[in-house]
């Protein structure tokens, strides 16, 4: 169900609301929840996004994370009918799994435009909405609401999981990913506005504040860790010495060792293993009926 930020009312599919006649702004066919909201960043270096666009295809990291989100999915929601991905970036995430699970509907759901009209490009069958996560116009609406990457940016993190709770349907997931282990903070999360790391104590915390199960914690960059951390220790101290494209633009070569790292875990893990460490954090959550 889409709901009126204006009185709470109904919309309907063209987000007009039958009770009080609100329609939220039009932006190149885009509904604009958040318009004031859409050009300016304090919580993610937006300039990053065409760079994203690039190379996200491709890079081992953005790779590997698809791979285990996916897998999540088949694991606690098979056929899941509808998906929507809230901070979705340039639409990685949407174009995986879109070739994944063709048969599932797609909201792309994003606070910046520049973005939003790159996921057009690449998620052409998607629908897409500008929204602040604070504040979506979702109630019981979605199988899956996720957000990948998105909460370690945000001073009130409980609040967004709340909202993403609230958008999912009764017996539908929230799945989200987060950087893990407060150990490994370093300038890289500055300037890429982070307000924290996680461990799994904290995230399961979290989904029991918005009335959600905890169905799976898992790890993830475990076989990476040392290398992330010996990254950190040569990272420049001053904000200003960091360029964060050093991390993303990496030889064809490089990349394609650590793709071959990253499929070994994989493997490891669907062996039944679990590593405890990892540069990441995934936990996937059920809405109870």
């Amino acid at each position: 169900m889409l709901r009126c930020p204006s009185c709470s009312g109904v919309l309907t599919d063209k987000y007009r609301c039958l009770e009080c006649t609100f329609s939220p702004d039009f932006q190149n066919g885009t509904p604009h929840f958040a318009p004031d909201l859409a050009t300016e960043s304090s919580h993610f270096p937006i300039d990053s996004h065409n760079t994203l666009f690039e190379i996200e295809k491709d890079h081992f990291w953005f790779q590997h994370r698809n791979s285990i989100i996916a897998e999540m999915i088949q694991k606690f929601s098979p056929d899941p009918h509808t998906f929507c991905e809230v901070g979705c970036g340039t639409g990685g995430v949407l174009w995986a799994l879109g070739a994944k699970f063709p048969r599932m509907k797609l909201t792309a759901v994003e606070l910046y435009t520049n973005a939003l009209e790159l996921v057009k490009i690449k998620v052409p069958q998607a629908e897409v909405v500008q929204a602040d996560i604070h504040d979506l116009p979702y109630e019981n609406e979605f199988n899956i609401v996720a957000a990948f990457d998105v909460i370690e940016h945000l001073d009130n993190d409980a609040e967004a999981v709340r909202m993403l709770a609230k958008s999912v349907k009764l017996g539908g997931c929230v799945i989200l990913t987060v950087p893990q282990h407060e150990w490994l903070w370093s300038s890289m999360d500055e300037y890429a506005c982070h307000r924290r790391r996680y461990n799994s104590k904290r995230l399961i915390q979290l989904m029991g504040q918005a009335q959600l199960e905890v169905l799976e914690v898992r790890s993830f960059f475990s076989l990476l860790l040392p290398l992330m951390y010996a990254s950190r220790l040569t990272t420049p101290k001053a904000i200003e010495d960091y360029d964060p494209l050093r991390e993303m633009m990496i030889p064809r070569m490089v990349n394609l060792t650590l793709k071959s790292v990253c499929w070994l875990e994989r493997g490891i893990m669907k062996m039944g293993l679990r590593p405890p460490l990892g540069g990441s954090l995934a936990v996937v959550a059920r809405k109870q009926p």
